[in-house]
């Protein structure tokens, strides 16, 4: 059994098409900075050595296309998870916590400025309310008075 005359083991496989590469604005580049002068900061803090690069940035990556959310947001997602959760980031899998943690910050961020409006709005009026001892505590002040 051979193959037929003619015939090619060839498999025509099409082109996928390229995605277009973005480049950062400049709010970006400097979002993106933030971001990662965080991540080395906690790291070196915790553990003394650089986070896994490679494993981070695709992980921020397909959390920024899956969440369509940007690097401004991640930056304090993270900062709440460690700040305020007081989690871990030098555990490899954190950062794909990072959704989880999205709707619970946001919460925050909106009680933590409802709160500082509400100092900031509070007015205080200042009075001042004098008491004065009664005759049975200035009677049992005198009868205590053994000292001299």
């Amino acid at each position: 059994m051979g193959r037929p005359k003619g015939s090619t083991n060839k498999v025509k496989v099409e082109a996928t098409p390229k995605k277009p590469i973005t480049k950062l604005t400049d709010a970006e580049k400097t979002s993106y900075r933030k971001l990662t002068d965080y991540l080395q900061e906690v790291y070196l803090d915790t553990v003394g050595y650089e986070p896994p690069w490679n494993l981070f940035m695709t992980q921020i990556k397909d959390i920024k296309r899956d969440h369509k959310i940007d690097y401004d947001k991640i930056l304090q997602v993270l900062k709440y998870m460690i700040q305020i959760e007081g989690i871990d980031i030098t555990d490899r899998d954190t950062l794909g916590l990072i959704p989880y943690y999205i709707n619970k910050t946001d919460k925050y961020l909106i009680d933590y400025s409802a709160t500082r409006k509400a100092i900031k709005e509070f007015k205080y009026d200042e009075k001042t309310i004098v008491i004065k001892p009664s005759k049975q505590a200035q009677r049992k002040h005198k009868k205590n008075e053994v000292f001299d």
